[in-house]
């Protein structure tokens, strides 16, 4: 009984904490909008773009590709492309929209946003395995090396 008890306050203590956090987000957020705009949101998808432009000719460069493979490569380096992502719309817009809508309504919408990320990444993983399928085991090695979430950020210097 001493557990369920604890395990009740605890579940109420880090849904109390984290509807404050959300409160406190909501409030910001209308005043850090426009000072998040002003920053250059633009500027960093640029920038993220010019990276991932380099480390795939990076890759490109480390697996010496054979002239039937350039034509896999290509497909494979366009559906990588950071471009496919939606232009994200006024976070304020957004927010004024959700507030329209009843909680079942928002928690659709938020489904929707999540089901057009997941037909971005199956694109993707389709695009990838095509011309995976291409490599040889050397150049395989060298690809799971070089590509994916354990190569980016955090990931790649702990893991290894």
């Amino acid at each position: 009984m001493n557990t369920i008890r604890k395990s009740l306050l605890i579940g109420c203590s880090v849904l109390g904490l984290g509807l404050a956090g959300i409160s406190a987000q909501a409030i910001s957020a209308d005043d850090g909008a426009a000072a998040h705009t002003q920053r250059g949101h633009g500027m960093f998808g640029a920038h993220r773009q010019a990276h991932m432009a380099k480390h795939l000719a990076k890759v490109h460069d480390l697996l010496k590709l054979n002239a039937t493979q350039e034509s896999g490569w290509a497909s494979f380096a366009a559906a990588m492309s950071v471009n496919d992502a939606p232009t994200k719309p006024d976070r304020a817009q957004i927010r004024a929209d959700m507030e329209k809508l009843s909680a079942p309504e928002r928690l659709e919408k938020m489904i929707g946003f999540m089901q057009q990320g997941e037909e971005r990444l199956s694109t993707r993983l389709a695009a990838m395995k095509t011309f995976y399928a291409t490599l040889t085991p050397e150049q395989q090695k060298i690809f799971n090396d070089n590509i994916g979430p354990r190569h980016h950020g955090h990931w790649g210097r702990h893991s290894q």
